[in-house]
């Protein structure tokens, strides 16, 4: 069972599906039967900043309606919602995939990025940190985007 930090929608979504992803699990300070922490608020910054205020580990969450494929990592905190689809993909910390986007091929994401509903990420993209990628968005393959920038 988790602890959850949050309320509303997001959340009770989460509670509904319970599917986490400890990723801590690797952790040295981690033992079995520690508890699972998921912070339910759809904002990567607010996500990251609570975690670090609290000293935490923010538990992964994955909707179990998400299809994701081989060669995918996540950092920590990172939720990835109903009907998003990626593959060969790296996300850092507190990333936030939105329902129905799409990201697809050797994709690397930084930490606190968040991408829109329905956005569309092409094979071999590199995005920074601190990066929004709004609702149905495409970015092009081979694309380099920036540390703290919005793209729509």
């Amino acid at each position: 069972m988790a602890t959850l930090i949050g309320a509303g929608g997001h959340a009770q979504d989460i509670v509904a599906t319970g599917y986490y992803l400890p990723r801590y699990a690797h952790h040295d300070d981690y033992k079995p039967g520690h508890a699972v922490v998921v912070i339910a608020v759809n904002d990567p910054h607010l996500r990251a900043e609570i975690a670090t205020k609290l000293g935490i580990h923010d538990t992964t969450w994955i909707h179990p309606r998400a299809h994701i494929g081989p060669g995918c990592t996540f950092g920590d905190g990172c939720h990835v919602n109903y009907s998003a689809s990626m593959t060969r993909t790296q996300l850092g910390d507190h990333v936030t995939v939105s329902p129905g986007a799409t990201v697809c091929g050797d994709v690397t994401i930084g930490d606190r990025t968040l991408g829109g509903a329905g956005a569309v990420i092409c094979d071999r993209v590199t995005i920074g940190n601190d990066v929004t990628i709004g609702a149905g968005t495409i970015v092009l393959p081979e694309s380099v985007i920036p540390d703290g920038t919005t793209w729509v």
